[in-house]
């Protein structure tokens, strides 16, 4: 009840054990929950542009279903779904988005008006704590902290600055021809 807001952070491998992308709205029997980057965006008062968080809720393609191991005997209530698929676009390699050392802020290192106005995500930047995963663009040599990885969702909604996939039919005619 004290929480600005609740958002997801679920993140899904390609076959390939690469994460490319990430599901705008995900939940148990309806994505009602948006991704954290959404979440935040709304509990600071910012909206994505263009309506991207509205048109993600209500993309055309199917949502992604899984079973939630969890749920109880009723599989059907316990199924997670999710739609509104955001691919990123990478600002660059891991470290690319600017950091300061928690322990830096709260010692006063870091200046309180460095701070001020800024939408600030917490969480680990050392891969042997496990928060850490392969993306395209750190070419399969290091991998990104998860909040790296939320930092770069996140920019991309404010900017509007995601990847759009080809559709079925441009992929089939580029193809065939």
């Amino acid at each position: 009840a004290a929480a600005a807001a609740l958002g997801h952070i679920a993140l899904e491998l390609d076959a390939d054990g690469i994460v490319r992308s990430v599901s705008l709205w995900a939940g148990v029997g309806t994505p009602r929950y948006p991704q954290l980057a959404l979440a935040l965006l709304a509990a600071a008062g910012q909206a994505a542009p263009g309506g991207a968080a509205h048109a993600a809720r209500n993309a055309d393609e199917p949502p992604h279903v899984g079973v939630d191991k969890n749920a109880g005997k009723d599989e059907s209530a316990g199924l997670w779904r999710q739609s509104g698929r955001l691919y990123p676009r990478f600002a660059g390699p891991p470290g690319s988005y600017r950091s300061v050392s928690y322990v830096d802020v709260l010692t006063g290192a870091v200046p309180a008006g460095a701070l001020h106005g800024k939408l600030i995500l917490v969480g680990a930047s050392a891969a042997e704590l496990g928060d850490a995963y392969p993306v395209p663009a750190a070419g399969g040599a290091r991998l990104m902290p998860g909040v790296e990885w939320h930092a770069t969702v996140l920019d991309n909604l404010r900017t509007h600055s995601g990847i759009v996939p080809l559709s079925r039919p441009v992929v089939t005619a580029l193809t065939v021809l």
